[in-house]
């Protein structure tokens, strides 16, 4: 589960198009954000993954998450 937050003084937060990819781009899930900007990904295997934000003009990506599954 994670949240995207707004920086808007308003405090709205549009939907947003997030993916999780592996280290090659394969995209594993996708999902877009709720209208308090929170999105969850289930059942995701061990491994090392991007997570990407598709904004209105621009893409922006966190790399090299680790999942692990005890």
């Amino acid at each position: 589960m994670g949240q995207m937050l707004s920086t808007s003084s308003l405090g709205e937060v549009l939907p947003v198009f997030v993916s999780l990819q592996s280290s090659a781009g394969t995209w594993l899930r996708a999902t877009e954000t709720d209208s308090l900007g929170q999105f969850t990904f289930r059942q995701i295997p061990s491994g090392r993954y991007d997570l990407v934000f598709d904004l209105e003009n621009q893409e922006v990506a966190i790399t090299g998450l680790e999942f692990k599954n005890d």
